[in-house]
């Protein structure tokens, strides 16, 4: 009777082993559910599109930043080429300098060309078409800014007297904008925390002649006496 209830109870476990194989095999060999091919999609373009929109952010303002150098730079080489004798070593150098931003500028623009096309896969045509300047759209030239104002003498010499009022000295009031003058103006656009170009956009040039009216309606007046 013992040896019956034992081998029952062997019987019972090799069947309760058995039952719960069978009930966790198919579990273990079932495939591992992924995502649907589309949410894998959505997910990869959303991750690849941050990251171009963070390199297109990062390249532009490398862009901008590079026009500035090189507007300060060609201002630097007109005013070492203006001097008597010419300082030829620091033309050269600042030659070299130039050459070698112009180079990796038109590398960078290269890039902001590449990555809007890729934007444009990933996001379509029209979104985010705000956020960053036109690689298409040529990069402005501070001295071409300035030669559109057509300053005359008398301007000039308005520019001059308003550098003198604001702090900077220009040198002569004598109507050309020389290298004192221009460093001049070098020194006013740092005050204002803006680009040193050497050079007026038109909107320093309004800020510039509007801050000292009365400084230039008294020179004015003074010089007609």
């Amino acid at each position: 009777m013992t040896k019956s209830k034992a081998t029952l109870g062997v019987i019972s476990l090799c069947f309760g082993i058995a039952l719960l194989t069978w009930k966790l095999v198919p579990a273990f060999n079932a495939p591992v559910s992924s995502p649907s091919s589309s949410e894998t999609t959505i997910n990869d373009s959303l991750d690849d599109g941050t990251k171009v929109l963070l390199r297109l952010r990062q390249i532009a303002s490398n862009i901008v930043r590079s026009e500035q150098r090189i507007g300060s730079l060609n201002a630097d080489l007109q005013s070492a080429k203006v001097r008597v004798p010419p300082i030829k070593d620091v033309i050269e150098k600042i030659q070299r300098t130039l050459a070698e931003m112009e180079a990796d500028l038109a590398q960078q623009v290269a890039e902001l060309v590449s990555l809007k096309k890729r934007r444009e896969q990933i996001f379509g045509k029209n979104a985010f078409a705000r956020d960053l300047p036109s690689a298409a759209t040529p990069l402005a030239d501070p001295k071409a800014e300035e030669v559109k104002l057509t300053l005359d003498p008398t301007a000039s010499k308005r520019i001059q007297i308003a550098l003198r009022d604001q702090g900077s000295d220009p040198g002569d009031i004598d109507g050309m904008l020389g290298p004192q003058s221009r460093n001049a103006i070098i020194a006013w656009q740092k005050s204002r925390n803006e680009p040193p170009t050497g050079y007026l956009s038109a909107p320093q040039y309004k800020s510039l002649l509007e801050a000292s009216q009365a400084a230039i309606a008294k020179f004015e007046r003074n010089t007609q006496q």
